[in-house]
């Protein structure tokens, strides 16, 4: 296993999991409003004679997505606890370039870091293979 390519994809993905800590309860509460909704509903005299079976499916669906969304929700917190206690080990510096040129990524990052740090390009390049390294042994004990 690669475990540099390991960390530079969960940096990569880190935006979309924390994003999702805060959806995922809010689409489980949409979906639960949503089984209200339908479990409140009156069937009118012409569904009563069919088989409510629709209403039926919908329900179990419904359910299921909550108890899905659920289980997602509880590893995306703990994929993101893990992320950030990782991302804690860094320097101010390591974290500022690896979220510039992984987690939120800009075309010209790289210049934008020698302007910041005034060193050259290669000095960026070293700071942040340190900064990849740092932190793929604190998520994996590996580098």
């Amino acid at each position: 296993m690669n475990w540099k390519n390991e960390a530079i994809e969960r940096l990569t993905k880190y935006t979309a999991m924390v994003q999702a800590v805060e959806n995922i309860p809010k689409e489980i509460s949409r979906l639960e409003h949503d089984a209200r909704e339908i479990h409140g509903f009156k069937p009118d005299r012409v569904s009563r004679i069919k088989n409510s079976g629709p209403r039926d499916d919908y329900m179990i669906g419904n359910i299921i997505k909550r108890q899905e969304l659920g289980a997602s929700l509880e590893n995306a917190k703990i994929w993101v606890e893990i992320t950030d206690q990782a991302l804690s080990v860094l320097s101010d510096e390591e974290r500022n370039i690896l979220e510039k040129m992984y987690v939120v990524p800009q075309r010209g990052v790289v210049s934008l870091l020698c302007s910041e740090l005034g060193v050259e390009q290669s000095s960026v390049y070293r700071k942040r293979d340190q900064a990849l390294y740092r932190f793929t042994m604190a998520l994996y004990g590996a580098a």
